[in-house]
């Protein structure tokens, strides 16, 4: 790991001076994201996760702008079989990959604008597509999915209401599998949004997912529906394959001495219902299974608070109440309580501890604890 640092640290202080000649409005951004989960199934099953992610962003030319992301994951003291996995060893530079490496041509017929090359690809927040680094929870960092990649195309659009994309890509190292996105969003206001997709993967057969959203949101409340459907073998075929709905809503209270913000997520997935999204929630529960939408049938209640004392401005809380069901059988009920400490506006430290109850086929209850640290640079 320090080798991996010092590697990055280095590059970070060595391409702005000898690109300052070449290249202009360089910028290097990145973050380091540290994440401890254990629970007392398997106590001994302390693992600890580290991704680490560097950037340099510079104009080319008029109108071109390049982007290059190194990113870099190792998980530690983790349990397989009989063997505990240290992470030592000299194989740091081996599990260095090119995550971004593209060039964003812009102002395109005076409209458009071109991502051309290795990229992410779509919202973080999503249930339905995210393919990029994900955060929060000790899953997210050591999922097969969250190193992804795609090599492809972006064209896009952004007017005042209306923004428009296309997008055409192959899967990063992977497989042949190719990607075909369309996304519309039309916005009616400022507060009120609607949008539409599409998303194909093909290598022999054609499969995909459309759906669409509509959100609304002001400084005081939040409320978004959204559905998503499978398809196999054609857009307009009808099988009976799967389909998600997921709602979301939120109210903001402000009042003398603390912020209230009760919440609530329904997710509902049946017939297998496949996607790349990344819904997850609960401390143990999201831990063991990362997010709900990659696979299978699922129901899953969160009911939540996040509450802060204004005099304690650096400390926020969260509290979560959380119920799911997977393939029709009951998992269990899970209480969560999580502290978050923002020590200033790059660096975030997080303490979070759950219990599951009511576990079928089984006599106790299962408690789980994650420390974190994000550093933002």
């Amino acid at each position: 790991m320090k080798k991996t640092l010092a590697l990055l640290l280095a590059v970070a202080f060595a391409v702005p001076a000898f690109a300052g000649n070449v290249l202009s409005n360089v910028e290097t951004y990145g973050e380091i994201e540290t994440i401890g989960f254990t629970q007392t199934v398997n106590s001994a099953d302390k693992t600890v996760a580290n991704q680490t992610l560097f950037g340099i962003s510079a104009d080319l030319v008029e109108d071109v702008r390049a982007n290059l992301t190194f990113a870099y994951r190792n998980v530690w003291e983790r349990e397989i079989g009989e063997t505990i996995y240290d992470g030592s060893g000299d194989s740091y530079l081996e599990n260095i990959r090119v995550a971004e490496a593209n060039v964003v041509v812009s102002n395109i017929f005076g409209a458009l604008e071109a991502k051309i090359g290795r990229q992410y690809y779509g919202n973080e927040d999503s249930a339905v597509m995210y393919v990029g680094p994900r955060h929060n929870y000790h899953a997210n960092l050591t999922a097969p999915w969250s190193q992804m990649s795609l090599d492809g195309v972006l064209l896009s659009y952004q007017g005042e209401s209306l923004a428009l994309s296309a997008f055409y890509a192959q899967m990063a190292d992977m497989t042949d599998e190719r990607m075909t996105g369309l996304t519309l969003d039309y916005a009616f206001t400022n507060n009120l949004v609607a949008s539409a997709y599409w998303y194909d993967m093909s290598d022999e057969d054609h499969e995909g997912i459309w759906g669409g959203k509509v959100a609304y949101q002001n400084e005081g409340s939040k409320l978004a529906v959204e559905y998503a459907k499978n398809y196999e073998n054609g857009v307009f075929s009808h099988n009976n394959v799967g389909w998600m709905l997921k709602a979301d809503a939120a109210l903001n209270l402000d009042m003398e001495k603390v912020a209230l913000t009760p919440r609530i997520t329904y997710y509902h997935s049946e017939k297998d219902f496949f996607a790349l999204g990344n819904y997850t929630a609960g401390v143990v529960i999201g831990n063991e299974v990362g997010a709900f939408s990659l696979a299978g049938d699922w129901k899953v209640l969160n009911a939540g608070i996040d509450f802060g004392v204004k005099a304690w401005e650096k400390v926020t809380f969260a509290f979560d109440y959380l119920n799911a069901k997977a393939d029709n059988e009951w998992i269990g009920n899970e209480f969560d309580l999580t502290a978050k400490y923002q020590h200033n506006d790059y660096v975030t430290f997080t303490l979070g501890g759950g219990i599951v109850t009511n576990i079928p086929d089984y006599s106790g209850d299962v408690y789980g604890a994650q420390l974190g640290m994000l550093i933002k640079f």
